[in-house]
């Protein structure tokens, strides 16, 4: 038969969840793991810091630097070179070091740097026409953070034009703040 949880047993599961070890939790509530689990998950409560937490994340870190310092690469790696879509925008696969950060940068960027070498810090490597996917050396253009900013900022467009949008972002932001007052009210 199942024990009831009691207010008392879920203040102490509560004080004991995120910091304590799950043997120790079970032998104090007197309940197997998987009760102490669901109904800590009812609760809402979480392990981040808990001891078993930390310790079976640094068995598995220690696990996969080992199997790569052994030769181990994932069996559905990708070669270096490959182009793929991630997020609406063409990556390049540059590098094999296991780190996605490291491995994979923007197509036109890999495109600069095969034809014409690194890229300063500072600079961007833009599309022309504005189709990333268009790496052809013509179409490629180094510029700066700084006129990258000026070139997509509003202050591009005709004055005229500028206080529409300007005057349009007033009238949505007012929109908004109608909407939600009326909301409240009801």
């Amino acid at each position: 038969m199942r024990k009831k949880w009691t207010p008392e047993c879920d203040a102490k599961l509560r004080a004991m969840y995120a910091d304590c070890e799950m043997a120790e939790i079970c032998s104090a509530l007197g309940r197997s793991v998987s009760a102490i689990r669901g109904h800590a998950s009812k609760l809402g409560l979480r392990r981040t810091n808990s001891p078993d937490i930390r310790e079976r994340g640094l068995r598995h870190s220690e696990r996969m630097i080992e199997k790569r310092r052994n030769g181990y690469r994932n069996t559905t790696r990708v070669e270096v070179g490959e182009v793929r879509i991630q997020g609406g925008r063409p990556m390049c696969k540059v590098s094999d070091t296991g780190d996605a950060n490291v491995d994979w940068i923007p197509a036109a960027r890999a495109a600069w740097i095969s034809l014409k070498g690194p890229i300063a810090p500072g600079y961007n490597v833009i599309c022309k026409d504005g189709n990333r996917s268009n790496t052809e050396a013509d179409n490629l253009e180094l510029i700066t953070v700084q006129e990258k900013i000026s070139r997509n900022s509003i202050a591009r467009y005709p004055l005229t034009y500028q206080r529409a949008a300007q005057a349009l972002g007033r009238f949505v932001a007012k929109l908004k703040r109608l909407e939600k007052e009326h909301e409240k009210s009801e």
